[in-house]
């Protein structure tokens, strides 16, 4: 199987460009810890990991996001703060 259909059997999503816009990974039985390398996935606008096994904090890496709209880390044993640089962003 090649890269491309492995990673749409993960529903991720890439531009023309090959960088990644999308990842729906809800209910996938993910455990451990929000890799900061996600803060790396500058084309990134959907982000859901809606209802895993995923504890710690939320990296700060991923408020520089700057075309992320959709976040849904709901479902998880997430703790601690939303950082700071989820700040609201201007218009």
């Amino acid at each position: 199987m090649d890269t491309i259909s492995k990673l749409g059997m993960l529903h991720i999503t890439c531009d023309n460009d090959d960088q990644i816009v999308s990842m729906d990974l809800r209910r996938r039985n993910l455990a451990g810890t929000l890799p900061t390398e996600l803060g790396t996935l500058a084309a990134l606008t959907v982000l859901d990991l809606y209802d895993n096994e995923l504890s710690g904090g939320i990296p700060t890496q991923l408020g520089t996001l700057r075309d992320l709209f959709y976040l849904n880390l709901g479902g998880n044993s997430l703790t601690g703060k939303i950082p700071t640089e989820f700040g609201i962003r201007g218009i």
